[in-house]
């Protein structure tokens, strides 16, 4: 998916999450780091994500998702 949305994963970081605390997080971490975390800590990651054949976008504000359609 971060392929699709053409990111990397610490731009996808929620940072008033509870877990972005606990793991002592600073925003700078690279995608072999946070990509297990997302999968422990789904809250960690931006949402929604809206998948359009080979493209994805975040779709906040919901605006975004009209840009890939």
């Amino acid at each position: 998916m971060l392929r699709k949305l053409n990111v990397p994963a610490h731009t996808l970081l929620r940072k008033r999450d509870k877990a972005y605390k606990e793991n002592n997080l600073t925003g700078k971490e690279d995608d072999a780091r946070l990509l297990p975390l997302f999968v422990d800590n789904p809250g960690l990651m931006q949402r929604p994500i809206f998948v359009h054949g080979d493209k994805a976008i975040v779709g906040r504000p919901i605006e975004n998702m009209l840009t890939i359609v």
